[in-house]
């Protein structure tokens, strides 16, 4: 912050730190050249960003919320990317029985019944 705030009084009281007078459009253009990056768009890191969350993954809904995409049908495109999250959320059936069947001990010489419950 010392060091910014020296630079302030060197540079003036514009609004900006350092006064930039190209657009982004020329800088990243300007970028991907010295780097000799060819056919990359800046929607690309919106692309990567997309495809990396789904990989680790998170929700499609989260997804649709974190990119703005005003339905989840937009995010469906990068579905594929976790192929093993529909193995993953069907296993999960198994992790815990959906009915357990249990026995009622008698009860003044009631005779024995099983009965279903959900858990």
């Amino acid at each position: 912050m010392n060091m910014l705030a020296r630079w302030r009084e060197q540079s003036g009281e514009g609004p900006r730190v350092f006064e930039i007078a190209t657009g982004l459009k020329t800088a990243w253009s300007r970028i991907l050249k010295r780097a000799r990056i060819t056919g990359f768009r800046w929607h690309d890191l919106r692309h990567h960003f997309a495809s990396r969350l789904v990989q680790c993954g998170v929700p499609l809904n989260t997804v649709r919320d974190l990119l703005g995409h005003s339905s989840v049908a937009m995010s469906l495109r990068y579905a594929h990317l976790a192929p093993d999250q529909r193995r993953e959320a069907v296993a999960k059936l198994n992790s815990r029985p959906i009915l357990v069947l249990t026995t009622c001990l008698p009860w003044q010489a009631e005779p024995t019944r099983a009965r279903i419950s959900l858990i």
